[in-house]
């Protein structure tokens, strides 16, 4: 908790009663539901798990400037567009998607109110690069 938010209870409560009413959505809660259901799909856990150690074995390939790096990367993307195209996980992004259109809906809410783009304003300064 921030200086300003720990002197100010009415800010805390608000922020608390958004969240609550946030989670409260059925977006979230779909989001939340396809979420968990992805985490706890067998075949998509066997398919990240393939995903990891084909990963490691093109990286190795690639290292050796081993001639078969270009077939395994080819395995590779097919094994990534599989885990990307299942079932489980196109509900995620789907309700991640639904998601993130309400948060931008809420900032442009706030942000009228504020006259400022409430996101940028609270995200934190990025660091490193050449310009933050």
């Amino acid at each position: 908790m921030g200086r300003v938010a720990a002197t100010n209870a009415g800010l805390i409560g608000i922020c608390e009663s958004f969240a609550q009413g946030l989670v409260n959505t059925p977006e979230y809660e779909e989001w939340q539901a396809a979420r968990t259901a992805r985490e706890g799909d067998a075949e998509v856990a066997a398919l990240a798990a393939d995903l990891k150690r084909l990963g490691a074995d093109v990286a190795l390939a690639q290292g050796r400037r081993d001639p078969t790096a270009g077939s395994l990367k080819q395995r590779y993307a097919a094994l990534q567009s599989g885990l990307q195209t299942h079932p489980a996980s196109v509900r995620q992004q789907a309700a991640a998607q639904t998601l993130i259109e309400m948060l931008r809906e809420a900032n442009t809410l706030l942000s009228g109110s504020l006259g400022i783009d409430f996101a940028a304003t609270a995200a934190p300064p990025r660091q490193g690069g050449c310009c933050g």
